[in-house]
């Protein structure tokens, strides 16, 4: 009975040590994976760390997933300065070589006396006319600018750069016809153009109006009419009084055709010179007017009255002729009348002086003609 008693026991101890056995070897186990696995994660301050443990581990929310399965954890607030800096330095960053603008025709005027009209690229015109046209131009870098023209036909009469803005232009044609005119300005660096397309349909018909000097002469005032003279005297006589000049031409070709439109005219005096006669310092320039005196000069015709064409400084006056839209537009007028002659008054701003000279111009009547262009 002893015997089987300590039979159980050593069986009941060596049970025991098995167990715990177990157990330690259970628990150091499970320290070896824990060990295993923080082995496998590697922290360092400011870098970015990957995960190569388990596959069933989770990044966390700031981990971005990359293509082959594995977790890279990103510093976003590193990469959002980083792309912050760069994007400041980007826009900052001053442009060493800028281009050069180049330079704009702002708008191009069709002129027409006092008057100017801003076109398009297209105009309807009448052959034999002159046409004014002045280009505005401007440079954004405010660069020295060059204007310039061309025409694919007819002819440039006149052009001139008046400023670094504007310029001027004229140009005619002789027939019908389609045309173009080029407008140019440069800077230097670049070229800019704008073409006007002038498309021709009609052509005006010229005309010449001469002196009928039987209704031309002068008149002292209250004193004398002098009619049918060769020359003619404005200014005043040696005893102070004024002398008005009168002009008288035969236009009964225009008249005769109701339906006739003076397009321009201009009054002409090309050989000669008009005579001056004593001083003139007395008076600041020469009024010439449109004046409806009929078939005969008389006293009353002296009176203030017409239509003023031009004043002319007396300081340097040599010539008398001129280009004028008042003179076309008058000249329309007594067509429209039925008047057989187109007749101008001349006199001096002021009336006269008292030198007890004739002081005047004396304008020879045989050498002036008006002419012109009418459809």
């Amino acid at each position: 009975m002893k015997n089987r008693s300590n039979k159980k026991i050593f069986f009941y101890i060596l049970s025991l040590l098995t167990i715990v056995t177990f157990l330690s070897l259970a628990a150091l186990c499970n320290q070896c994976s824990i060990s295993n696995l923080l082995s496998g994660i590697t922290t360092a301050s400011g870098e970015i760390s990957e995960i190569t443990g388990d596959d069933n581990l989770e990044s966390d929310e700031q981990n971005e997933q990359t293509g082959n399965g594995e977790n890279t954890v990103t510093d976003e607030d590193a990469e959002s300065e980083e792309a912050e800096d760069e994007g400041e330095e980007v826009a900052s960053e001053p442009d060493e070589n800028p281009e050069n603008q180049p330079p704009v025709i702002n708008s191009i005027y069709l002129v027409t006396g006092d008057d100017r009209e801003e076109i398009d690229d297209s105009i309807t015109a009448i052959g034999k006319m002159y046409y004014d046209f002045i280009m505005e131009a401007t440079d954004a870098e405010n660069e020295d600018l060059t204007h310039d023209a061309s025409c694919s036909g007819g002819m440039i009469i006149h052009s001139e750069q008046v400023d670094n803005n504007y310029s001027r232009l004229v140009w005619t044609a002789e027939s019908e016809g389609n045309y173009s005119i080029t407008f140019i300005v440069r800077d230097g660096s670049n070229e800019t153009t704008r073409t006007v397309n002038v498309d021709i349909d009609d052509v005006a018909t010229e005309f010449v109006a001469e002196p009928f000097q039987d209704l031309c002469g002068h008149i002292v005032k209250d004193t004398m009419i002098y009619d049918g003279e060769d020359s003619v005297l404005v200014g005043d006589d040696g005893a102070g009084r004024q002398v008005k000049g009168y002009l008288s031409f035969d236009i009964s070709m225009l008249s005769g055709d109701p339906d006739s439109e003076v397009l321009m005219a201009s009054l002409r005096c090309d050989s000669c010179y008009v005579d001056i006669s004593g001083d003139l310092s007395f008076a600041e320039k020469l009024d010439i007017k449109a004046f409806d005196y009929g078939n005969s000069l008389d006293m009353g015709d002296f009176a203030v009255g017409g239509t003023l064409l031009i004043s002319i400084p007396a300081d340097g006056l040599s010539r008398i002729d001129f280009v004028n839209p008042g003179i076309a537009d008058t000249m329309n007028s007594f067509i429209d009348n039925e008047k057989r002659y187109y007749q101008l008054k001349l006199g001096f701003d002021v009336a006269a002086d008292s030198d007890t000279v004739i002081d005047g111009i004396w304008i020879p009547v045989n050498d002036l003609y008006i002419n012109g262009l009418y459809h």
